[in-house]
């Protein structure tokens, strides 16, 4: 059974979802900094995102996933099975989240980040999955 921190962290991680970084599905983005017009990539954008929500050592972790699951390319596609994304989530998994399924690469960073707080739970949980990943080659 979920914690209350547990579901306020994904209510937390959902809201700041939606709220900051919801845009239409670009492989890039325009952000206006200082007056200056830069253009992030999805790459940059996951990156960005995690260091808000993350600790920097739960973030290194969660960074180490997402880099031996698909390089952090939300377009990645397990040819054998329907995991794909930055997580390389299932199908049923995002429905097991109540979530649906998402090519932008943000939601699946919140899906993948819900998921590893539902199994392996914790303050520590993305370094709780980096470890069994490390032993098994998957979360």
């Amino acid at each position: 059974m979920k914690s209350l921190t547990q579901t306020l962290l994904i209510s937390i991680l959902v809201a700041t979802f939606f709220l900051i970084f919801s845009s239409p599905r670009v492989e890039s983005q325009t952000v206006i900094v200082e007056k200056q017009y830069i253009t992030v990539t999805d790459h940059e954008r996951i990156n960005l995102f995690i260091s808000e929500l993350l600790t920097p050592k739960s973030a290194k972790c969660f960074r180490a996933i997402l880099n031996h699951e698909s390089h952090m390319n939300p377009y990645a596609q397990n040819p054998n099975s329907s995991a794909s994304g930055v997580g390389q989530l299932l199908s049923s998994t995002y429905r097991n989240l109540g979530m649906k399924k998402t090519n932008d690469p943000l939601g699946q960073v919140v899906a993948s980040l819900s998921y590893i707080s539902r199994h392996y739970g914790g303050v520590n949980s993305t370094c709780t999955a980096w470890h069994y990943w490390q032993k098994n080659f998957n979360y």
